[in-house]
């Protein structure tokens, strides 16, 4: 899970539990296919490039 800022955060559709678990919290959830990635043990975060302000 990657935090995007304020309730919004992105993780892969492989887990839909917790994005509803995340959902009933408040959180806005965007959920991506990364099951590609997964196969090879990667990961939201690792897909992720972080910009200062």
């Amino acid at each position: 899970m990657v935090l995007m800022g304020g309730d919004q955060v992105l993780m892969a559709a492989s887990a839909p539990q917790t994005a509803t678990m995340l959902e009933k919290h408040g959180l806005n959830v965007t959920k991506v296919d990364i099951s590609e990635f997964e196969k090879h043990e990667g990961r939201v975060t690792c897909l992720s490039v972080l910009i200062g302000q």
